[in-house]
């Protein structure tokens, strides 16, 4: 299975060939130390790992895959979780498939999950375009023009 090169610096995954049972290769994820189906979503979601632990410098140990999310008592899950030494998080990142075009309801669906969490930034993927939306003093939410690196988001402040 191929999928497309995306605009990320170039991650060393470890990937695994489909077995009869499966039907689809795995990839080793990052965060929960586990391969999973390599979907075209799990694509973007691995590599995007990739480039916050190796690229900005988040610890690999804190940054969660599949993160659990209670929205109005109904539990879902944020693709990525970047949390503080604290345990708190500080970035969400949703992620889709890189022919999904990012859209106002993706960017709905990850403030509902920053309004839960009460992250200090949120990140659109689809491995080939990248939104940060950051929550700026007062609460007043700001586009920033990249993804901000572990130090940037750590002085930013808590929401």
């Amino acid at each position: 299975m191929m999928f497309p090169r995306l605009n990320l610096p170039p991650a060393q995954l470890r990937l695994r060939e489909a077995s009869t049972s499966q039907g689809r290769p795995s990839v080793l994820c990052l965060s929960r130390r586990r391969y999973v189906a390599l979907t075209p979503e799990e694509w973007v979601r691995q590599n995007f790992i990739s480039y916050m632990v190796c690229t900005l410098g988040y610890p690999q140990g804190l940054v969660a895959a599949e993160a659990p999310v209670d929205i109005n008592g109904l539990r879902q899950r944020a693709d990525i979780v970047a949390y503080s030494r604290l345990m708190t998080p500080l970035v969400i990142v949703e992620c889709k498939a890189p022919e999904v075009t990012l859209s106002q309801a993706t960017l709905n669906q990850a403030c509902r999950y920053l309004s839960s969490l009460g992250s200090v930034a949120v990140v659109l993927t689809n491995g080939i375009n990248h939104y940060c939306v950051a929550v700026g003093s007062g609460g007043t939410p700001e586009f920033l023009d990249h993804v901000p690196a572990w130090a940037e988001v750590n002085a930013m402040p808590a929401k």
